[in-house]
């Protein structure tokens, strides 16, 4: 068996940015009245994901992200 290698897709967040992005999603869940299991609230969490690997840590700024992705549902 073979495998392939792959790069990592973003960088390694801290267990603190962790916490921070987990109570991010959960108020705009909260907010939009959005089960946390949900399909558009599993993309929530992804976008908000990647959008704190690519950078994006200012809390107010990934509320707005995690907000629009719940909201164009």
């Amino acid at each position: 068996m073979s495998y392939a290698a792959f790069e990592r897709v973003g960088a390694q967040l801290s267990p603190e940015q962790i916490s921070d992005l987990q109570n991010i999603f959960d108020g705009v869940c909260f907010e939009c009245l959005q089960d946390r299991s949900s399909h558009v609230a599993n993309e929530c969490a992804a976008v908000l994901i990647r959008s704190a690997q690519r950078g994006i840590l200012d809390h107010e700024m990934l509320r707005d992200i995690g907000l629009a992705v719940l909201r164009r549902h």
